[in-house]
C-alpha cells in the first residue's frame, strides 16, 4: 500500500520480516544509485521527518534518493511492542537487505539513538561478511551521526531526569494519551504546541502536528517509552573498538546545547578514537530537529555532506 504526499514523498507500509514497517521515500527524476537512508531517533515515526527528507532532498540538487524507515514499535499500522535496541538493528538491517538495489551506495543518516543502530548495524554486517555468511550487494559510502546518543544515556541531564519516569511510572502518560485521543483534532494540535514547546517563539511545522495528532494513542506512546527505557539500560559505555574499526565512513554532529549527548562526550569521543570526524553545531539547532528545525538541519546536513564526498574524491584520485 502506497500513497503519495506533499513534496513527492511516497509513504509505503511493508513487512520486514515479521514487522509492520513505515517507509517513506523521495526518488530524483534521473537515475541515481544513491540512497540517502535516516534511520530516526526515538519515536522512530517516520512522518515527523518528512520535511526534513524534502529539504534534505533539495539542498543535495535532487541528486540522490532520500528514504525513511521507522522503527518496528513505531508503525502507524501494527506497532510491535516490547521493542529494544538490538531488534531494531535487526530490522534495519533486514530492510537494507531486502529493499536497497543491488549496486546502491547508500549514504546512512542517523538521528539520536538512530546513531547507536547504525553503529551495531555496521558491526552486524562486517561479522556476517567475515564468515561468509552474506554477500550484500549494496555498499554503505558514509554514515552521518546527528545529536547521537552512543553512550551514558542515563547519565546524561536529559537521562537522569527521564529515568525514574521509565523506571517506576512509564504506565501514566499511556493513561493520559488514552484520554487525549478521544479529544477533536483542534484540542490534539493545541496540546502538540504546549507538550513540544522550546521556549523558541518558531511554530511547529505543519508535518509535525499533522503526526503528532495521528500518534497520539496509548500503544504507540507505551512503545516509545518502554524503548527508551531499554536506551538507557543499554547505551552506556561507549562502544570503542566499533567506532575505531569504522571511523573512516562516520561523521558526528553534536549539539551546542543537547541535554542528551553534551559536548562532554564529544570532547571524550575526540580523545578515545584519535582522527575521528567530529563537529559541534553553530546553529543552535536543537537536539528535536525535526520538531521546528527541520529546514536549518538538512541544509547544514547537505553542506557536511558535500564538504565530506568531495574530500574523499580527492583520496580517492590521490590514491
Amino acid at each position: 500500500m502506497s500513497a503519495t504526499r506533499v513534496g513527492g514523498v511516497v509513504s509505503r507500509c511493508i513487512t520486514v520480516g515479521p514487522w509492520s514497517t513505515d517507509w517513506l521515500s523521495i526518488t530524483p527524476p534521473s537515475a541515481s544509485n544513491t540512497i540517502t537512508l535516516i534511520v530516526p531517533g526515538n519515536p522512530g515515526v517516520v512522518s515527523y521527518y518528512e520535511q526534513f527528507m524534502i529539504e534534505l532532498y533539495e539542498h543535495l540538487n535532487r541528486t540522490s534518493a532520500v528514504w525513511a524507515v521507522s522503527h518496528t514499535c513505531h508503525s502507524k499500522t501494527y506497532p510491535t511492542p516490547n521493542s529494544t535496541v538490538d531488534r531494531e538493528v535487526e530490522h534495519k538491517i533486514q530492510f537494507i537487505r531486502s529493499h536497497v538495489p543491488h549496486g546502491s551506495q547508500l549514504r546512512l543518516v542517523g538521528h539520536s539513538i538512530g546513531c547507536q543502530m547504525i553503529l551495531q548495524v555496521l558491526d552486524e554486517l562486517d561479522n556476517v561478511e567475515a564468515i561468509g555468511v552474506a554477500n550484500d550487494s549494496f555498499k554503505i559510502d558514509q554514515c552521518y551521526m546527528l545529536f547521537p546518543t552512543i553512550e551514558r544515556m542515563k547519565d546524561s541531564p536529559r537521562g537522569r531526569t527521564l529515568w525514574p519516569v521509565l523506571a517506576y511510572c512509564r504506565w501514566l502518560p499511556p493513561f493520559i494519551c488514552s484520554c487525549v485521543s478521544i479529544m477533536p483534532n483542534f484540542v490534539k494540535e493545541k496540546l502538540a504546541s504546549v507538550i513540544l514547546y522550546d521556549g523558541s517563539g518558531v511554530p511547529l511545522l505543519d508535518s509535525v502536528v499533522e503526526s503528532f495528532i495521528t500518534n497520539v494513542r496509548p500503544d504507540m506512546v507505551r512503545n516509545m517509552l518502554d524503548l527508551a527505557h531499554n536506551e538507557l539500560e543499554t547505551v552506556v559505555d561507549l562502544d570503542i573498538d566499533a567506532v575505531s574499526r569504522h571511523k573512516s565512513k562516520l561523521v558526528f554532529y553534536y549539539g551546542s546545547n543537547d541535554h542528551w549527548s553534551p559536548v562532554k562526550y564529544k570532547e571524550d569521543l575526540v580523545e578515545k578514537v584519535p582522527g575521528v570526524v567530529a563537529f559541534v553545531c553553530q546553529k543552535n539547532i536543537n537536539h528535536a530537529f525535526v520538531v521546528r528545525q527541520a529546514r536549518e538541519m538538512a541544509s547544514e546536513l547537505a553542506i557536511i555532506i558535500k564538504e565530506v564526498e568531495e574530500l574523499q574524491g580527492v583520496l580517492d584520485r590521490d590514491g
